[in-house]
This record gives C-alpha cells, structure tokens and sequence, in this order.
C-alpha cells in the first residue's frame, strides 16, 4: 500500500471516528440532562426557592471523565432519597433529618455514594430512618424556610444536622433575599458551586465526548492540567475566599450576620418542637490548600453553637494537616474531592460519613 493511501485511509478513519463521537454526542444530550439547579429533576417553590420534584427518578449528566451521569431519585417530600417511597409524617422509630447544600445533596454521585446515604444504610440496621433535605445552593434562610414549612405540614423527626457551605456566607450576602409577600427571591442567578469557563473545552465535551473523555482521562492519570485548581484557589474566585481574605470577609459582613440570624431562627424552631439541632463545618479545596485548619467558618459557627448549646462537628482536621506541605495538600485535594470542582468524590463522602458515624454511634452506646 503505497504512503499516500495509508495517510488518506487514515485521515477517514479520523473523520468517520469524529462524526460518529458527534452523532454519539448529540444522542446523549437527548437523553441526558446537565447538572444545572434547576432541571428535569429540579421546580421553584415559592416557599424556599427552590428544590427537587416529588417523586421524580431521572439522571443528571456531568460530562467530567469517570462522572458521566448519576442517578436523581427522590421521595414523596421532594427530599433525595435511594427510591420512590411514601414518606409518614409520623413513625414509630428515631428519625434524622440531614439539611445543607450541594454537598449534602451529594451532586454528581448517585445517592448510595453520599455520605447521606452511607450514613443511611448503616443507622437503617439500628431502626434509625433517615431523611435527606439538602439541595444545592441552599444557604441557611432557605434552611430554616424549608425546615418551618416540611413543620407545618406535619413532619416529626428527632434531630436535625446541619452542614453549614462556606458558599452560604456569599449566597446569604448577595443571592437571596425576600419580598414583599415574604417569600425567597434571587437577587441575581446563584453561580454553580461546580465552576465552569464556556471555552473551546465546553464545546468539546458538549459536542465530542468521546474525545472529551480520552483528554479528560489522560489529564488526569498523568496531572496535566492544574488550570482549576490555580483558577478555584485563587483571588479570582471570590465564592470561598472570605475565611482566607479579610477584604472579602469584610465585603460578606452581612452574610454572616444573616446566616447566624436565621439559623438562630431554625434553632428556636427546632427547640419549640423537640427536635436536636447540631451544626456541622467542612472545607473546601482552597481551604486545603491555604492550610485554613482554624477557618472562620469554625470560630463563628463553633462559638455560636456553644453558646447556644449545639452539638457542633468540625470536619477540617479530617483534611487538614497544619504541617502539610503543598504537595501533600494538593494530593488530599486530589484524593477527596471530585477532578476540576470543588465537591466531595465518593472517598471524601465516605470519610465523612465514617467520622460522623463514629461520634454518632456513641451516643447510642
């Protein structure tokens, strides 16, 4: 075969590789919905903003190699759940209620992967139901809306665990507010937690996903792109900076202070009913990687729960080393948290819900 016909046969192998990776493309769009906070699975509710739908069972996509689509599935309360079921508002048996954001929901993980949902099958064997409220981009005026409205409809559960987001600070500084007739509103669109650049790499893993996916693995098995990490940990993300950046702590005062006045608000509420408050920390990448062992987020929601007399659990030293050195933390950013975003992997999920469960079980005993 002379040179000529092997370059042509090679460049219509090429060609034929790249039109079917797009047809393949378009027919996975079809059928398969991006993450966004409002999708197939996902109303507005015009009691706190937004959530998921009753019932639903449906896939999400993220498009990131090795996360290609986890499935949505959730109860009769709207609440992320392992199937379809019926939910009592009364039962016999202790009941947890786990609230958050986008962490606590479990974003790009199918629910048993979680630590919502490991934490569930393992109290399951003690008789202990529990209940998943969190949706992302909650923050704490959507909590204490959504814990006062599932109230008022009759839910009865023991104990409520909180995960406070350091995006709740910026959500509550300049996303939602209320209006008139006392109801969530955005001010603007809330930016995704995950964070995107629409560039040639979003068409490419919109249109060829194949080749999306073969770069994708390669970046990853051999560290070639350091791109988010640089982008997420540094100043030009503003989303997690205001326990690392006094500028931004300051410009996000009143974040703060409406985040502690509504979760004083959901802990009235929970003590008017009977029902165990405990607050939970945990960081994010930049947190890692600038060494923020005693984060703000742990002094002002540590002292609130204090002196309030709240169970308080902070998750930072699980990953967080003072003495780490930057290849170490990068490495624990790398093990515990999903490629390119700033949310947990299935191992991160996992060493949550073991430590949770150790402190857990010991009040059991």
């Amino acid at each position: 075969m002379s040179q000529k016909k092997i370059i042509l046969r090679t460049f219509l192998i090429i060609f034929i590789l790249i039109l079917g990776d797009f047809t393949a493309s378009k027919i996975y769009n079809k059928f398969f919905r991006e993450f966004y906070p409002i999708g197939d699975g996902r109303e507005q509710n015009k009691f706190y903003h937004h959530g998921l739908k009753k019932n639903v069972n449906t896939k999400e996509s993220n498009p990131l190699f090795g996360y290609s689509s986890h499935k949505l599935i959730s109860n009769s309360l709207g609440f992320r759940d392992k199937t379809n079921r019926k939910i009592s508002n009364v039962v016999n048996n202790k009941r947890i209620v786990f609230l958050g954001d986008s962490f606590v929901e479990g974003v790009l993980l199918n629910y048993e992967d979680t630590f919502v949902g490991i934490i569930d099958k393992e109290l399951k064997k003690k008789k202990i139901e529990v209940l998943n409220a969190g949706v992302s981009s909650y923050s704490p005026i959507i909590y204490y809306n959504k814990i006062k409205k599932n109230l008022e409809n009759g839910l009865k559960f023991d104990e409520l665990i909180l995960f406070i987001d350091i995006s709740d600070i910026e959500d509550e500084a300049i996303h939602y507010t209320l209006n008139d007739k006392n109801e969530i509103i955005s001010r603007i669109k809330a930016p995704e937690n995950q964070v995107h650049q629409k560039n040639f790499k979003e068409s490419l893993k919109k249109n060829y996903k194949g080749l999306y996916a073969t770069s994708r693995f390669l970046s990853y098995k051999f560290n070639l792109n350091n791109d988010f990490l640089r982008f997420v940990t540094s100043d030009k993300y503003k989303r997690d900076k205001w326990t690392i950046n006094n500028s931004v702590y300051k410009e996000y005062q009143n974040g703060i202070e409406n985040s502690l006045y509504y979760i004083n608000l959901l802990k009235v509420l929970c003590d008017k009913n009977n029902i165990k408050l405990t607050i939970a920390v945990y960081p994010w990448p930049t947190q890692i990687y600038y060494n923020d062992l005693n984060s703000k987020i742990i002094s002002i929601f540590g002292n609130f729960s204090k002196m309030n007399s709240i169970e308080f659990i902070n998750f930072f030293p699980l990953f967080i080393n003072e003495n780490d050195n930057e290849k170490k933390r990068y490495n624990t950013i790398k093990k515990y948290y999903i490629y390119e975003d700033v949310h947990f992997n299935k191992k991160g999920n996992r060493l949550i819900a073991e430590h949770f469960l150790n402190i857990y079980k010991k009040h059991l005993d």
